[in-house]
């Protein structure tokens, strides 16, 4: 039988805002007040911004303890950041403690591993392994790490609840014992004006940013890091770009972690639209049913865009106007490409470091734009390969050359691929612009020990060609 509740009780488990002094008339200054609110719930709940418009001359943030549930709400409520100088407008979430080292090296997929010491650490627990060992040699700052959740603990024996990524050298690695609260956002628009960071996650697991409207933050709208887990949904964000190619300008990043998914956001005016990629390795991200527009004031590629330490990662069903992969084990799928740009190719892997497998599939891609490919597969480092490379049933039209297999310039030489297919394609080109080439760069070569190349559909103009 349900039993009926007072109005007061409801109440109860929600706080609002203005319990704490803020006015919301966009005039009054509310920033005390919002981070009171932020600091009271150091036992997590429900922080409510009825409608109205809260001016911040300052960022707030709070720090929370592990698996602590906190959730902004607003609905019809503005966070007006526009006068704040401070680089992170709204941050979030948990911490990283010091960490204890490895007993002994760790093989790479291990389904338990040992530690000095097992303070803190249970069941359901959180650990980040860092390392101080390249993960990727392109970058000093693309390390090895993973996150593991500790699904049994026996001494100082820690059984994952999924086997590693990677391979760890005790002499190298620190495991660290993390507080990861849950965290959500939802409602909020957030109005910033400046190379800033709107909404900063980090360290949390499963967080969500669910139906905000953010703008004017030029460094990054809805940024979410070191998580576990993890929704970014049916955003808007907008204004981003900042006028000069800085490395910034992204619309929504997600930096190290595992299993975050990215679906249902438009974004405009980026210079990425949506990014991956961290210190430690990015992975299992999904990027799904996305509008991603770059500014057309800038010319980097990638509204789309998975930097070289990304792996095993989807792309599907967005709409954009240019996808590149730094990383590796990366599936592109029936998205929809549309870019009158020169110079930027539709699907663009910038290869540098071994890969398992690029997928590139169902894809409808128009590039118009000058010396601008389809889908160019490039080797941009030395002596790397892809053990199966599969390129099928894309439809694409180009002026230049429609599918491209070739070292980014004559530099990167002893490229291979050891299985590739490409097959039921169908590829219009202008003029005598080649359909399909797999071909060396000048002195760089590009081994392939196996092709097939089949079942494809060219103009007239255009051929096949392989070698």
């Amino acid at each position: 039988m349900s039993k009926a509740r007072l109005n007061v009780e409801k109440l109860n488990n929600i706080v609002s805002v203005k319990d704490f002094g803020a006015v919301g008339n966009g005039v009054a200054d509310d920033t005390a007040a919002i981070q009171a609110a932020l600091d009271a719930m150091t036992n997590g709940g429900e922080l409510f911004f009825p409608p109205g418009t809260y001016k911040i001359t300052a960022g707030v943030s709070k720090t929370y303890a592990d698996n602590v549930h906190v959730a902004l709400r607003g609905y019809g409520a503005k966070i007006d950041a526009t006068t704040s100088a401070t680089f992170r407008t709204i941050q979030l979430g948990g911490s990283r403690g010091t960490g204890t080292g490895l007993t002994s090296t760790v093989a790479k997929y291990a389904t338990s591993f040992l530690v000095n010491s097992a303070s803190g650490l249970a069941k359901n627990k959180i650990v980040l392994i860092t390392s101080t060992d390249l993960w990727n040699p392109i970058s000093a700052q693309y390390k090895k790490g993973e996150f593991v959740l500790i699904e049994q603990i026996a001494s100082t024996t820690i059984t994952p609840s999924t086997p590693l990524y990677d391979g760890y050298t005790n002499a190298t690695t620190t495991v660290h014992l993390c507080a990861m609260p849950q965290i959500t956002v939802e409602g909020l628009e957030i109005a910033c004006n400046g190379d800033v960071i709107a909404l900063d996650i980090q360290y949390a697991r499963n967080p969500t940013v669910r139906n905000c409207k953010v703008h004017g933050a030029r460094y990054s709208g809805i940024s979410v890091g070191y998580c576990l887990g993890g929704l970014v949904n049916g955003n808007f964000v907008y204004d981003v770009w900042n006028g000069v190619v800085t490395g910034t300008s992204y619309g929504i990043v997600i930096g190290t972690g595992q299993g975050v998914k990215v679906t249902n956001n438009t974004i405009y005016n980026a210079r990425h639209a949506i990014s991956g990629g961290g210190f430690e390795p990015t992975r299992e991200l999904i990027y799904a049913n996305n509008t991603c527009h770059n500014s057309t004031q800038e010319n980097i590629v990638g509204a789309i865009d998975l930097h070289g330490n990304c792996e095993f990662c989807l792309i599907t069903n967005n709409v954009c106007t240019s996808i590149v992969i730094g990383g590796i084990n990366v599936s592109v799928a029936n998205n929809i490409i549309n870019n009158s740009e020169p110079d930027i190719p539709g699907v663009y892997v910038f290869q540098t470091i071994n890969s398992d497998y690029f997928n590139i599939a169902g894809n409808s891609i128009i590039c118009t734009g000058a010396n601008s490919h389809g889908i160019w597969v490039a080797p941009r480092a030395t002596n790397v390969n892809i053990q199966q490379l599969l390129i099928s049933n894309n439809a694409v039209k180009t002026v230049t050359v429609g599918i491209l297999c070739a070292p980014g310039n004559s530099t990167f030489t002893g490229a291979s691929i050891i299985a590739a297919a490409v097959k039921d394609n169908l590829v219009r080109t202008s003029g005598a612009a080649q359909a399909i080439q797999i071909r060396d760069q000048g002195a760089a070569t590009y081994a392939i020990t196996n092709a097939r190349l089949s079942e494809n559909v060219f103009e007239e103009t255009a051929y096949d060609q392989s070698g």
